[in-house]
């Protein structure tokens, strides 16, 4: 499902016998494959779930991937799949709905399901009892409809009682039926979640594509086509009550396998005939879809925990094994250079698993010939005759280990609440899963039914208590108490219930010391993020003990910061005193003097500097302080060093003067020269000699990175008559470096004037300004200023694409070499675009080109703004200092930003530092490359970014 697999020519419509392709598989020796359904009984399968009675309800897509003929009804539907004879195999079907367009997840839910079908989620309740839905209600509107591959699914009932759906990838907002758009929510970078009844809905950790799955202690993981397991370590209300943080994504990859060039992904051993267009994504994860923590017995003790992931490109089933590690996980497969399951035939299209209720694995199938996306494919196959071919074909594999005895269906709609409650600590994660979602529902109906859960929360295995505690907590307990109870739990899962339902006055310092000191780093970490709930004199003794023992694991040091707010001087304060004999790690440190110099009075932080001078690390505490500093403004650095008495002042001085000279020093590693540069510039800059240093370091360092800060440093702290300097010797400085300036010269009216001084004299080339900074100075809020910048600019300004494209497609579309064209790249391109690991992952991956012909690209690259994926549209963000930075948002969590520049820099951007977000509308990359790249050169450009998977010489073309 992802646009890297090279789409076969399947010869004939025929599709091959379900006994073909069973006999084309492989699997680990000892399991057993058998198919318990296909057509005409269901059809292009791609989620499903059992219900109580263990009936396999299954949504299936016959209209992917073009959706049905205009005017034609769609094909999606509801079956619900039964097992008449109880041998295992499907015998009959129904129709539980139809006329659904790539309806893709469903989650049952009283008397009907819930359904993801952008841009929608309903709710198809059946209230009659008939087997039909005969009640339609939408919950949530607003879902992107990209690609059907891309769309939001997969909804799971979590243990807090909410529904958690996978995004999709593409962002896009989400709403409450019937809310106005002032309501909406974004998903950019994010997943969603929702009350059953819709009456809430809000953001949460992600984003997935097409998976999504908790194990059977609530942890959740997400794929999407190159990353086959990501767990989300924590949720973004943990980092929000701190706005001062910038925590970047708050999901990791677990898996062992090194992921590939390129961004591809992990390793996989398929044994079908696929073959990639580039050798750089041969044999790697493209198309990871369909996730499942798998809790049953029937494939054996030792497979039951295994998160499985299929590939359908890939025609395999990939296995990984959990174990954990701090607040996360780590994983592993435990076949060796093979799958756990694979066939030769093409037609094997797994996409998404189900854990059957008598513990076997079952493997839904779409049986396609061909499972690309159209998009995806080069423009003359778009319209082949193979694409449909096997939508009205579907099938759905069992996996079992031979020798294991199937687990007995049980009738769970037959239980009574005694029952139902006993079932929460089964080992069988269909009949536990079935039993919670039971009594959620009817949580407000079964009498007796909080004794019951009560008895069990005390008494019963710790899967039991586990979710017994959150069904207490659903049913009202008096919450106070029942965190009480969940701590006192002596298993570390219980206890975290304890701390997830917490709120203020909940919680002691004393109880949450307690925990942390079990030894356990997961619960130290949970600890450590409960924190927040405490009073701010209780939580800094909590969080120094966590931070002294635990500071080494980078999501524990996450969570003490999350927790930090308001304590930030404290806590710091507490860990240098406390720390001897122990070692703190350095960014926990620095990041705590950030937010300190962020955020306290200036007249405060000459303490944290005397302290910072007796430690070991003076250079990272004094770093992070005055890093804070400069982000409030660069006035706050001025006012920082008036506050300080006669001799702090005069120390101060020394120290920078002492790290100015480490700058220098060309033997000293570039992290340090960096830093040591940072400290000495931001506290002596202002100093007539040590500007002198630094305009000696901007125009003389050999390191290009030392000499961009160099110019950052003397914009910030040069007079307004001395910006100019900035700009003398402009034609000999590092264009890395000019495009630097150009930057800070946007947020910098002086530093502006100076440039467009240049650019009058001569001195400046008006081409160094591209046509997006000219738009923005043309812009200034200074009128005078931007009516400047409109006079002198006017040539940035590209001229009417269409005009150009014509002018450009007679020469530049004719021939063209390769090699050549890899010139014309790393000049005009490989700031923002990765091919053959020449360049930077900014924008798009421009490296798979076999889906654009020639004259796609030419008008890709001329007029990059007629077609812009939405994830790559440029924002201008305005930072609390006053600083603008221009790129693509590539994360959000929490109200923060990873935001990535043109040149490649990542930056986390905390809630508390960024000012404004304005979409610019447009793409990042610049119009106006005709400036710069002849027809001729052109032409070599697209014959490069066809052909160079070729230049190797190993990668065989299309047909040869």
């Amino acid at each position: 499902m992802a646009p890297l697999w090279m789409v076969l020519v399947v010869f004939g419509q025929q599709a091959p016998t379900t006994e073909a392709v069973r006999a084309s598989m492989m699997a680990p020796p000892g399991m057993e494959v058998a198919l318990v359904a296909s057509d005409p009984l269901v059809r292009s399968p791609v989620a499903g779930v059992f219900d109580a009675r263990g009936r396999l309800w299954v949504v299936e897509m016959p209209d992917y991937p073009t959706g049905p003929k205009p005017g034609e009804k769609p094909g999606g539907a509801i079956k619900i799949l039964q097992d008449d004879d109880g041998d295992g195999v499907f015998d009959s079907a129904s129709n539980f709905a139809d006329g659904l367009l790539f309806a893709n997840g469903l989650m049952l839910w009283k008397d009907g399901v819930i359904v993801t079908c952008a841009p929608e989620v309903l709710y198809l309740r059946d209230t009659d009892g008939d087997g039909k839905a005969d009640r339609r209600t939408v919950l949530l509107e607003g879902l992107a409809q990209a690609n059907p591959q891309l769309r939001p699914s997969f909804p799971l009932l979590t243990h807090d009682g909410w529904v958690q759906v996978s995004s999709g990838l593409r962002g896009g907002q989400v709403w409450k039926a019937g809310e106005t758009a002032k309501n909406q929510i974004s998903l950019a970078g994010m997943d969603f979640r929702f009350r059953p009844d819709g009456s809430a809905v809000e953001a949460s950790t992600g984003p997935g594509q097409f998976g999504n799955t908790l194990d059977a202690w609530g942890n959740r993981f997400v794929c999407d086509n190159r990353h086959h397991l990501r767990h989300v370590v924590m949720e973004t209300a943990v980092v929000q009550g701190n706005p001062l943080l910038a925590p970047g994504e708050l999901l990791v990859d677990v898996a062992g396998e090194e992921g590939g060039p390129l961004s591809s992904g992990g390793k996989v051993y398929p044994i079908s005939r696929n073959w990639t267009t580039s050798n750089l994504h041969a044999g790697r994860f493209t198309a990871a879809s369909g996730m499942l923590a798998f809790q049953g017995a029937g494939l054996g003790k030792e497979h039951q925990g295994s998160v499985f992931t299929c590939d359908p490109t890939g025609n395999l089933v990939h296995e990984e094994r959990l174990s954990p590690k701090g607040l996360t996980f780590s994983a592993r497969s435990p076949q060796q250079e093979r799958e756990f399951l694979a066939a030769k035939d093409e037609w094997f299209r797994p996409v998404s698993l189900v854990e059957a209720p008598d513990g076997s694995l079952l493997i839904l199938d779409m049986a396609r010939a061909v499972i690309e996306h159209p998009e995806f494919m080069p423009p003359e196959l778009r319209n082949r005759p193979d694409l449909l071919w096997g939508r009205d074909q579907g099938r759905i594999w069992r996996v079992r280990a031979s020798g294991v005895p199937r687990s007995p269906i049980r009738d769970l709609t037959q239980l009574g609440v005694q029952e139902l409650v006993d079932c929460l600590g089964d080992a069988s994660g269909w009949v536990r899963g079935t039993a919670f979602r039971l009594l959620m529902e009817g949580k407000q109906g079964h009498r007796g039914l909080t004794e019951l859960l009560m008895a069990k929360a005390l008494k019963g295995p710790p899967l039991a208590r586990f979710h017994a505690v959150w069904l207490l907590a659903a049913c009202g307990l008096e919450r106070k108490n029942l965190v009480g109870m969940a701590l006192a739990d002596g298993d570390d899962h219980v206890a975290e219930v304890g701390l997830a339902l917490a709120k203020h006055g909940d919680l002691t310092g004393d109880q949450l010391v307690s925990l942390a000191g079990r030894g356990s780093e997961r619960l130290a970490g949970k600890v450590a993020q409960a924190a927040q709930t405490l009073a701010v004199g209780e939580r800094t003794g909590v969080l120094t003990k966590i931070a002294l023992s635990h500071s080494e694991d980078a999501w524990i040091r996450l969570s003490v910061l999350a927790s930090a707010q308001g304590c930030q001087r404290a806590l710091l304060a507490g860990l240098e005193s406390l720390s001897a004999g122990k070692v703190v790690n350095a960014s926990l440190l620095k990041e705590l003097a950030r937010q300190c110099g962020r955020s306290l009075p200036v007249q405060e932080l000459g303490g944290i500097l005397e302290g910072a001078y007796s430690t070991s690390g003076t250079e990272v505490l004094v770093g992070g302080l005055l890093l804070g500093l400069t982000q409030r403004g660069n006035a706050a650095v001025g006012d920082f060093l008036a506050s300080l008495p006669p001799g702090a002042k005069q120390k101060l001085a020394a120290f920078a003067m002492k790290q100015m000279a480490v700058a220098q020093d060309q033997a000293v590693p570039l992290v340090k020269r960096l830093e040591a540069l940072f400290i000495g510039g931001t506290v002596n800059g202002r100093e007539e000699g040590m500007s002198g240093q630094l305009f000696r370091v901007l125009r003389e360092d050999a390191e290009a990175q030392v000499r961009v800060r160099a110019a950052g440093l003397l914009a910030g702290c040069l007079a307004e008559d001395r910006q100019r300097d900035l700009v003398e010797g402009w034609k000999a400085q590092l264009p890395v470096v000019r495009s630097e300036i150009l930057d800070l010269a946007g947020g910098n009216f002086n530093l502006a004037r100076a440039v467009l001084d240049g650019v009058e004299a001569g001195a400046v080339p008006v081409t160094d300004l591209d046509a997006r900074r000219a738009a923005r100075w043309m812009a200034f809020a200074d009128l005078g200023l931007a009516d400047r910048a409109k006079k002198l600019l006017a040539a940035c300004i590209a001229a009417p694409r269409d005009g150009v494209i014509a002018q450009y497609k007679g020469r530049a579309l004719a021939g063209g070499d390769a090699l050549r064209g890899r010139e014309v790249f790393a000049r005009n391109c490989a700031s923002c675009h990765k091919v053959e690991g020449l360049g930077k992952d900014v924008g798009p991956d421009i490296s798979d080109t076999r889906t654009k012909t020639e004259e796609m690209l030419l008008g890709d690259i001329l007029d990059p703004n007629r077609a812009i994926d939405g994830a790559y549209v440029a924002q201008t963000v305005t930072t609390a200092s006053g600083r603008l930075r221009v790129g693509v948002i590539k994360g959000a969590s929490g109200g923060s930003i990873t935001l990535v520049l043109a040149d490649g820099t990542v930056e986390n951007l905390a809630r508390g530092d960024i000012e404004e977000i304005v979409s610019t509308g447009k793409s990042l990359m610049p119009e106006g490359l005709e400036k710069t790249i002849s027809p001729e050169q052109m032409a070599d450009l697209i014959r490069y970014l066809k052909d160079w998977r070729y230049l190797d010489g190993k990668t065989p073309r299309a047909g040869g």
